[in-house]
């Protein structure tokens, strides 16, 4: 059995766990998304440690391999409108209530209000689109955020940033945030799911408390004012997700839980 979801956000998925978890401590193995993960269920559904273990999951580095040695290229910011000078924050995920995207537009309207030239890019589509639109608006900072929906290949957008953050309530083990790595960007993360195993504090990005904006404020100010600093955490980012993270290694971990099985 594998396990990619580690809070439920539906009481239909919550109650669907009274017929699964027994049929989980029955099989042969459970697979999970990361070590956080994995003792959290452990712990809920009564697993049998033995027959756990996590798997990390792997990002293709050379499909999102990126120029890591400086800024964002000029070029990709330009198609969305930004400049040269702009310090672009971005994301990538679906418009959805745990998602809180809502945390970047307010990060962005606080630091705009103490006169910095920051701007985000929010990718993605999903029901909470008109709802982070219209904070948008009443933020006032309508022209300082992009919203250019889904994207087949996300890796323009991920040029176009400076930093990638994420600001989700609940994640597993985050896809978008390996592939922001990949790209060499520095990762800033709330603090959930296995994010811990993926973030080296101050190496290649920060955590912060989920929901705390005026920490998220901070952590992006310190950045804006050292911009040589964000491009060296995007230069350990890439090396980490190539080390770390890697699609070949999480096929090779998979070789081998077939094997021991």
């Amino acid at each position: 059995v594998t396990v990619n979801t580690t809070e439920f956000v539906s009481r239909k998925q919550a109650v669907q766990m009274v017929l699964y978890a027994p049929l989980m401590r029955r099989a042969d193995g459970v697979v999970f998304g990361c070590d956080y993960q994995l003792g959290l269920w452990i712990e809920r559904y009564r697993l049998t440690r033995v027959k756990c273990r996590y798997i990390h999951n792997g990002v293709d580095s050379d499909h999102f391999l990126a120029h890591i040695s400086g800024p964002p290229s000029i070029d990709h910011r330009a198609v969305f409108g930004f400049g040269p000078e702009d310090f672009v924050v971005g994301t990538v995920g679906k418009l959805r209530p745990e998602k809180q995207q809502g945390d970047l537009i307010e990060a962005v309207a606080r630091l705009r209000a103490k006169g910095l030239r920051v701007f985000a890019l929010i990718v993605g589509g999903g029901e909470k689109g008109p709802a982070l639109k219209k904070q948008a608006a009443v933020a006032g900072v309508t022209d300082y955020i992009r919203f250019p929906g889904e994207m087949s290949d996300v890796r323009p957008a991920l040029a176009a940033m400076d930093v990638f953050v994420l600001s989700s309530l609940s994640e597993t083990f985050s896809n978008a945030a390996l592939e922001a790595m990949a790209m060499g960007r520095p990762v800033v993360l709330s603090d959930v799911g296995g994010a811990r195993e993926m973030v080296w504090e101050g190496v290649n990005g920060h955590l912060y408390p989920a929901s705390e904006v005026g920490h998220l404020v901070s952590i992006l100010e310190r950045l804006v004012a050292h911009p040589s600093t964000a491009w060296r955490m995007g230069e350990e980012a890439h090396r980490i997700a190539v080390e770390q993270f890697s699609f070949l290694r999480m096929v090779d971990e998979y070789d081998v839980l077939c094997g021991d099985m």
